[in-house]
């Protein structure tokens, strides 16, 4: 059977992984300094986010160049969802202390109210 046949599959298949990796860098660029934002607030949004990013490079770096010269593409794949499902773990564990300590913060900044009876003599 002749590779001419075949060649037109390529082209296309070529792209897909390029444009689904472009857009995956995209919209972590736009959403994550905006849930960065929504979440914890934009008081300290330099530090947060670049924590973030350099933990994002840190695990890039673990996993594509480390792992990948010892690990095979599957055992690659179960760290990678392990580690993201920590990730997810973490994030939602800080999130919850945020909401605890703004709840906090907002009872103490209420008003006391002291309510009064007149007694009558």
């Amino acid at each position: 059977e002749p590779l001419y046949l075949w060649s037109f599959l390529t082209v296309p298949y070529e792209h897909i992984p390029l444009i689904t990796t472009a857009a995956a860098t995209g919209i972590t660029c736009t959403v994550i300094p905006l849930l960065e934002i929504e979440w914890f607030g934009s008081k300290n949004i330099g530090g947060m986010h670049g924590i973030d990013m350099l933990g994002a490079i840190a695990t890039q770096a673990l996993f594509y160049n480390g792992v990948a010269n010892v690990a095979s593409l599957s055992t690659q794949m179960w760290l990678q969802t392990a580690t993201a499902a920590a990730g997810v773990g973490c994030v939602l564990a800080l999130r919850s202390q945020v909401a605890s300590e703004r709840a906090r913060a907002a009872e103490e900044t209420q008003p006391l109210v002291v309510t009064t009876t007149a007694v009558e003599e």
